[in-house]
């Protein structure tokens, strides 16, 4: 099966991508709040899934 789950990115670091092949970090947002638009994302994905809201991709198949 597939599944999604959507959860709160803080930071990315790249591995030696500067002069001195130095891990380079990039930190973004709150470390300890999830984000408005992350959790607008999250409450949809949920409500889909929980067919609170109408699928209208065809994500969810009912299995019996």
């Amino acid at each position: 099966g597939t599944a999604v789950v959507v959860t709160p990115v803080g930071s990315v670091t790249m591995l030696g991508k500067t002069e001195d092949d130095e891990a380079k970090k990039f930190s973004f947002g709150d470390s300890d709040k999830t984000g408005a638009i992350t959790k607008r994302l999250y409450d949809r994905v949920r409500a889909i899934q929980f067919g609170e809201e109408d699928d209208t991709y065809g994500w969810n198949f009912k299995i019996e």
